[in-house]
């Protein structure tokens, strides 16, 4: 079985070349890496197999169709670890290697790793969950996926991503930390692991208005994880 399945739903050539790039230099290679895109990507990845799959359709109302495409890209990963890497995202050689090596240590634990965003060669953003540990724990509500582990029995075990959030544009992440950890699943900051992620499109007065959706879904989802209710949901046939 292949150790790591690397996930990175994306429609942006530019940004998977980032992280196509530093997936080469990986000194831990037992990964596939799966892509959703619109196109056909491959990117050269010394990664066996390194599979591609086609961009999900939308539904009537959807805004996006995110996470429809991390529920497929989670359905197809045959890693017993799942790593989410976005793309516009840089990483470092040993990325891979520091969250195994967690992850053997803890099964049960979901690693988020310290990022910093640039535009161009400029700092703009420094990660405000950053303490002076090595790691440390974290809510799930803090939990990133930018570049992340999470073990594949956890996100089966709550049947994947809710993808109502596609009709918003966040929070989904948050939402599905909160499933898992209702079910004891444990969320950690790792600040041996390191990103820097790239500023490369703003955003439209649409999107600040879904966001404020979104976080208000979220909140009435909050109060039925915290109820014990929907901890599993039925949008993906896991294998």
């Amino acid at each position: 079985m292949i150790k790591i399945s690397v996930v990175s739903p994306s429609n942006r050539e530019d940004g998977l070349n980032k992280v196509a790039d530093r997936l080469r230099e990986q000194s831990f290679q037992d990964f596939e890496w799966l892509v959703c895109s619109s196109y056909e990507f491959l990117g050269g990845v010394n990664a066996t197999p390194t599979r591609s799959f086609p961009d999900p359709s939308k539904r009537k109302g959807d805004y996006y169709n995110l996470n429809k495409a991390w529920n497929l890209l989670f359905s197809e990963a045959k890693g017993e670890l799942i790593v989410s890497i976005v793309d516009y995202t840089e990483f470092g050689p040993d990325t891979l290697q520091k969250l195994w090596d967690r992850y053997t240590q803890n099964p049960i634990s979901c690693i988020s790793g310290i990022g910093e965003q640039y535009d161009g060669d400029n700092k703009i953003w420094d990660d405000p969950r950053y303490q002076n540990k090595k790691i440390y724990p974290i809510s799930p509500l803090d939990m990133e996926f930018r570049v992340a582990s999470i073990p594949r029995a956890a996100i089966y075990a709550v049947g994947g991503m809710d993808e109502e959030y596609d009709k918003v544009v966040a929070c989904s992440e948050k939402e599905i930390c909160l499933r898992m950890n209702a079910l004891g699943y444990l969320f950690l900051i790792d600040t041996d692991v390191t990103y820097k992620f790239y500023k490369h499109e703003p955003h439209g007065g649409q999107w600040n208005k879904l966001y404020k959706k979104s976080v208000e879904l979220l909140d009435h989802h909050l109060n039925e994880v915290l109820a014990g209710r929907r901890l599993k949901l039925p949008f993906v046939n896991w294998p």
